[in-house]
């Protein structure tokens, strides 16, 4: 079964490759205490080698 955070991670996934994103930001609210929490869609989309990922803490 797919979590939510699953789910997160395959939409961002799917449309950075849409559009051909060669760098994805992702905001988190633990970015500076925790970067791979087992819950973070974070993790899920940085697998994804064909862009860059940087988590973002402050907008």
């Amino acid at each position: 079964m797919a979590t939510v955070h699953d789910e997160i991670a395959r939409t961002i996934r799917m449309v950075g490759h849409e559009v051909g994103a060669g760098v994805v930001l992702v905001g988190s609210d633990n970015a500076g205490r925790v970067s791979t929490p087992v819950t973070s869609a974070g993790s899920s989309v940085s697998k994804d080698h064909d862009y860059d990922v940087h988590i973002a803490r402050h907008a």
